[in-house]
């Protein structure tokens, strides 16, 4: 084996290896957000260094093969960014991902019942600290703006009490 090749075959045993423990490292950051939410936040955002001694190409590289990680590990729509830092320094990468699919992907799954608001048959999502549910429409509608956050001082549509937090719909086991 010539030292090019070995020398291949180390960075590229060297990539895996970082993939494979950031891809580790996110799934537990994501945990853990999701017992500290109580179940409420299903997207996860981690800011992490790109392999040492990595240029603007290699980032990018890491971040396409972090991407393809993080899917092939179930996590939905996962998006890495390289985040460009001074001259000189290792590149950053913005990693988010999500356990569940977009509203707008995924209609399909979660607790059918009849919406207080609109009077249909549709996948609901409970409120926040009230517990009231309401479909997924009509959250997107009472709340246009909303993703894993809602903006400040929103209102029940049912109770009208100030609402802190939406889940991204209501999962029976």
């Amino acid at each position: 084996m010539t030292l090019a090749s070995e020398l291949l075959k180390t960075a590229t045993d060297a990539r895996k290896t970082w993939i494979t423990k950031q891809t580790e490292r996110f799934a537990k950051a994501f945990q853990q957000r999701l017992i500290d939410s109580q179940g409420f936040e299903t997207t996860t955002t981690l800011k992490i260094f790109a392999p040492a001694n990595t240029t603007r190409r290699g980032a990018e590289e890491a971040a396409k093969e972090l991407k393809r990680s993080l899917e092939e590990q179930g996590f939905k729509g996962p998006q890495v960014q390289v985040v460009h830092v001074a001259k000189g320094m290792t590149p950053r990468l913005s990693v988010q991902a999500s356990l569940v699919k977009d509203d707008n992907e995924d209609r399909a799954g979660g607790l059918q019942g009849h919406c207080p608001v609109c009077f249909g048959s549709k996948v609901l999502v409970a409120l926040a600290p009230c517990g009231h549910t309401i479909c997924k429409d009509c959250r997107l509608s009472v709340y246009p703006s909303l993703r894993a956050l809602l903006p400040p001082r929103s209102k029940c549509p049912i109770c009208r009490s100030v609402v802190d937090q939406a889940t991204a719909g209501i999962f029976v086991s």
